[in-house]
């Protein structure tokens, strides 16, 4: 008894082995996939097809399960056979399949923001942004380039041929056309021909380009939207401020997204990046309270951050940190300055608009003096000599 007992532990520790090796060398993607293999082999050539046929239809009585009733037991049916749900009306001419009892669609649908606002100052990661969310769904990007474009016809044909499952990129909205169609704007100049008879060829150009902000939003929110499926619109902005109401307005984009300039917790993770420096590390604590201390004061973009760090990595982690560190101290004492000089260069112009100001107010009270009568009465005089002279 006793060398059962040891070959059983011996086998047990035998298959412990095996999937241990199995585990380590068949990842668990593999083996799933291995499994819906193996199960789709395994109903292939299955000589059955199961069908559930239930009593009732909805709120009608289903006539096949009266008759099925006379040849086919109530035993369950194996697992490894299809299964689906056959009913037939009452006066239909044709059997509705359908799922089972236990079976069910699943088709959960959260919401997908389609318009991307991307707006803050350069070199903030807003074209990084879009490569990383074009890598990460796995969709093409097209950057789409409005100078080029010169009606809304020809922009509407350019979108139509984008595939699904596509990024439209629509960089610098602000500096790229003129797209504001609310106000009256004058009329275009009609094309001027030269001494020789040619035409002016770049006010013909100029002319001819009639793209406007609806011609935009249509295809983005309106009519056009539905034609094609699973296209995301990014537009990049530096300066919000300047972009037409009707972009910003509720519903128009679905997610506004402000680019801001370098912070601590990003400036950690650049420096895990270039210079594989943990959260945990002992290494240049001091610096990294120094970092932390001005990283808000000197505004600088992760551009400029990454490309410090790019040129004194070499020198080793704690160089470059400290090269780092004099970079945002110069910006921050660069920027105090600059605010100073902005105050002083303020208060001069405040100090001539009050005197304008008291200019205005003591100039009727002069036109009442002296003076004032002296040129009302040279006026009367002028008038009486040109009435003589008549």
């Amino acid at each position: 008894m006793k060398e059962y007992w040891t070959m059983l532990a011996s086998l047990m520790g035998a298959l412990a082995f095996l999937q241990g090796v199995l585990h380590a060398v068949f990842p668990a993607e593999l083996r799933a996939a291995l499994a819906r293999l193996l199960g789709r082999l395994t109903r292939a050539f299955s000589p059955y097809c199961y069908f559930d046929v239930t009593e009732t239809d909805g709120m009608s009585n289903n006539e096949i399960y009266d008759a099925v009733q006379l040849y086919l037991s109530s035993t369950a049916a194996p697992a490894s056979g299809a299964r689906l749900s056959l009913t037939r009306p009452h006066n239909a001419t044709s059997f509705t399949f359908g799922l089972a009892a236990s079976d069910r669609v699943v088709d959960a649908f959260r919401g997908a923001a389609r318009g991307y606002l991307l707006y803050g100052p350069p070199g903030t990661g807003k074209s990084s942004m879009i490569a990383a969310m074009a890598n990460f769904l796995g969709y093409d990007v097209y950057d789409l380039e409005l100078t080029e474009v010169s009606s809304n016809a020809e922009l509407r044909k350019l979108l139509m041929k984008t595939t699904s499952k596509s990024i439209i990129v629509i960089e610098d909205i602000d500096c790229s056309v003129d797209l504001t169609n609310r106000a009256a704007l004058p009329p275009a100049p009609k094309p001027r021909s030269t001494l020789d008879g040619a035409i002016d060829q770049d006010v013909g150009a100029a002319s001819g380009r009639s793209i406007t902000l609806s011609g935009l939003l249509n295809f983005t929110d309106g009519l056009w939207s539905c034609c094609g499926s699973e296209r995301i619109f990014v537009f990049t902005t530096n300066h919000i401020e300047k972009l037409d109401p009707a972009l910003l307005r509720s519903g128009r984009m679905d997610m506004h997204v402000f680019m801001s300039y370098c912070t601590f917790p990003a400036l950690k993770i650049l420096l895990k990046n270039y210079l594989c420096l943990e959260d945990s590390a002992d290494d240049g604590a001091e610096v990294m309270r120094g970092l932390e201390e001005w990283i808000e004061a000197a505004e600088i973009t992760p551009a400029d951050v990454s490309e410090v760090l790019i040129k004194n990595r070499r020198n080793g982690k704690e160089r470059a940190m400290e090269e780092l560190l004099e970079v945002l101290k110069a910006r921050a004492e660069k920027r105090r300055l600059d605010g100073g000089k902005v105050a002083a260069a303020a208060a001069p112009r405040d100090n001539d608009e009050e005197e304008e100001e008291k200019r205005a107010l003591e100039s009727p009270k002069e036109g009442k003096g002296p003076a004032g009568k002296n040129s009302c009465g040279d006026g009367q005089d002028e008038e009486t000599d040109a009435k003589k002279q008549l």
